[in-house]
């Protein structure tokens, strides 16, 4: 999945849940296009997630390439055993 330019994790919002591991999980947001600044959101649609890679506190998100710049794409997550643990983290 590719996303548009402006597009980046808002760590403000990160965040993670403990279960043996600690699951870490962003929101992917959409910068203002006039000042730069990260549009805060109804809802998010998309979160990067990552296993042991925060503290659990807001915001400490240190996952994979989430302070690369050039990073615009990501991958789906295929571990369905995971995903009930990652929604736990959203919430």
């Amino acid at each position: 999945m590719v996303f548009k330019p402006g597009s980046q994790l808002d760590l403000r919002y990160s965040m993670g849940f403990r279960n043996v591991d600690r699951y870490c999980v962003a929101p992917v947001a959409m910068s203002n296009s006039t000042n730069g600044e990260l549009q805060t959101m109804a809802n998010y649609d998309f979160w990067a997630v990552g296993l042991n890679c925060c503290s659990g506190e807001s915001p400490d998100f240190h996952c994979g390439e989430f302070s690369n710049p050039r990073a615009h794409a990501g991958l789906r997550l295929m571990h369905d055993n995971l995903r009930p643990f990652f929604r736990l983290a959203v919430q």
